[in-house]
């Protein structure tokens, strides 16, 4: 035997526990976005302690240009435009 006034009490701890989960999953997504930032620092800091800088480049400056590593539709480079 169940009272009408029972039934909106499961709903209402039902969604009770499912706000504690929401906000507890977004507690751990947070922390561990954190951690991931924060590792991907230090990672980088380490890969980047043998290598050289790149060079600083600004709009308007000279650059070489190597054509291997522009894509074209002509079969063979002999064929492709000189300049």
């Amino acid at each position: 035997m169940s009272f009408v006034g029972e039934a909106a009490l499961e709903r209402d701890q039902q969604r009770l526990d499912a706000d504690q989960v929401q906000a507890t999953m977004q507690q751990a997504h947070e922390h561990l976005t954190v951690e991931m930032r924060r590792r991907q620092a230090v990672q980088e800091e380490g890969a980047n302690r043998g290598r050289i800088p790149g060079p600083n480049i600004q709009v308007r400056s000279k650059v070489w240009l190597d054509s291997g590593n522009i894509p074209t539709t002509r079969p063979t480079r002999k064929l492709d435009w000189q300049r």
